[in-house]
């Protein structure tokens, strides 16, 4: 059996939409599907125009005043078309000119591409991310990289400059090298923080007991650097075990033992003491942080 061509337009899958140029004439079932109607009578008789945003119906009506019925419509285009709801649809939509008993009218058809848009922009949201994510990383890298460098060369700084405070100094010279040492330190402290950011300084805590760690670091700080002037002391009591990051432990008792090894006279002693403590109560520290009832170590 053979379908009419009325027929097929109105079981056709794309929206059909007829027009005189100004106001609509008819309209099939997926044309009323889209724009939100559940009958003709909604859509008959609106001015077209309000139906699209883009201002290409302008170029159909100059079809109309000038071109015949054999000339071809536009090609499918991008268009945005607003449902009686005021709800926004990307569509592709195709022009055709003809004649209806020397009536002009418009034949357009309108294919809804809004699943396929919505599918566009997550891809292009999702590159977008991954350049930034890209571009983020290798800043990361970039300022781990120049952290590494400016670090070493902060510590040659220091490692020398604790190694010139041993020599016979003008009262002058030891405040100049007091000064460098300051600013080597604060620029260590510097691409530290930096080295955390960049996430090349990494942090692994575990249960660590000090009253175990605390002793070999301690060797291995006057190995490398401590004078033998200045003595560091080691007094512990087992404490409960802690946990945190070796590394970390080791950075803040070198900075500790240097500063007290700068405050202290030739002569004199370090001491570093590891204690057990109970907090009976809460406890807010210096850095406003709450620290629960029970049983800590401290050094």
């Amino acid at each position: 059996m053979m379908l009419s061509a009325a027929t097929l337009i109105e079981h056709s899958p794309d929206g059909v939409l007829l027009h005189d140029g100004e106001r609509i004439v008819a309209a099939n079932a997926s044309m009323l599907r889209l724009v939100g109607a559940t009958h003709l009578g909604q859509v008959v008789g609106r001015p077209v125009a309000s139906l699209f945003e883009r201002p290409y119906l302008k170029c159909v009506q100059w079809q109309l005043l000038r071109a015949s019925a054999f000339t071809d419509g536009a090609q499918f285009v991008h268009e945005r078309l607003y449902d009686l709801d005021g709800h926004v649809h990307d569509v592709e939509s195709h022009a055709r000119l003809f004649f209806d008993d020397d009536r002009p009218m418009v034949f357009l058809v309108v294919h809804d591409i809004s699943a396929r848009v919505r599918d566009e922009q997550r891809a292009h949201e999702r590159e977008e991310l991954e350049r930034a994510t890209g571009e983020r990383l290798s800043a990361r890298q970039m300022a781990g990289g120049i952290a590494h460098v400016l670090n070493n060369r902060l510590q040659i700084i220091l490692g020398f400059a604790n190694l010139l405070a041993e020599e016979p100094l003008s009262r002058e010279q030891h405040l100049d090298l007091q000064q460098i040492t300051r600013a080597a330190a604060d620029g260590a402290d510097v691409t530290r923080q930096l080295l955390q950011v960049s996430g090349s300084a990494s942090y692994v805590p575990e249960p660590v007991e000090l009253a175990s760690l605390i002793p070999g670091l301690v060797r291995d700080l006057a190995a490398a650097a401590l004078p033998a002037s200045r003595p560091v002391r080691v007094d512990v009591i087992p404490s409960p075990a802690v946990w945190l990051d070796k590394e970390h432990v080791r950075y803040m008792l070198r900075y500790l033992v240097d500063n007290a090894r700068r405050a202290t006279r030739a002569g004199g002693q370090i001491l570093v003491e590891v204690r057990p403590r109970s907090l009976d109560t809460p406890y807010i520290s210096s850095l406003g942080q709450r620290m629960e009832r029970g049983m800590y170590a401290t050094m």
